[in-house]
């Protein structure tokens, strides 16, 4: 009996001991979180920087006063006749004179061939004739 006496007391001891020092490591844990700076908001997109435009690239001024370079495995811009970077819009926009066209791309594409009861929408190469290329834009 004394021996499952001592067994008891152990027992009791070591919950008590496990007790006070979860307890503590909780409270100075809530402790850390109040002391902790609030996390400040990600930075957001303020404007690109057209100067720094590359082929493949695009470079973004952030709120905070970072940049942010965004880039494309295939080409997002083309230089223009005047040498600057402009956007690659390959949208079909009508001519006036029945054709289609591309917005803007380094090899404009124009065709007369529309298809039927879709005005603005091109059969583009699937015979000759149906497009070709009109240069650079």
């Amino acid at each position: 009996m004394v021996r499952s006496v001592r067994l008891a007391c152990a027992c009791a001891s070591l919950l008590v001991v496990l007790a006070l020092t979860l307890g503590f490591a909780a409270a100075r844990a809530g402790t850390a979180r109040a002391d902790a700076p609030t996390p400040t908001p990600s930075p957001t997109i303020v404007r690109e920087d057209v100067s720094k435009r590359t082929e493949f690239g695009s470079t973004y001024v952030l709120s905070d006063g970072t940049y942010r370079d965004v880039l494309s495995q295939t080409p997002i811009h083309f230089k223009d006749a005047s040498g600057t970077w402009q956007n690659i819009d390959p949208t079909l926009v009508p001519t006036g004179d029945g054709a289609v066209t591309t917005a803007a791309a380094p090899v404009a594409l124009r065709s007369k061939t529309s298809l039927p009861g879709k005005p603005g929408h091109a059969r583009l190469g699937r015979r000759p004739g149906d497009a070709q290329p009109v240069g650079r834009q």
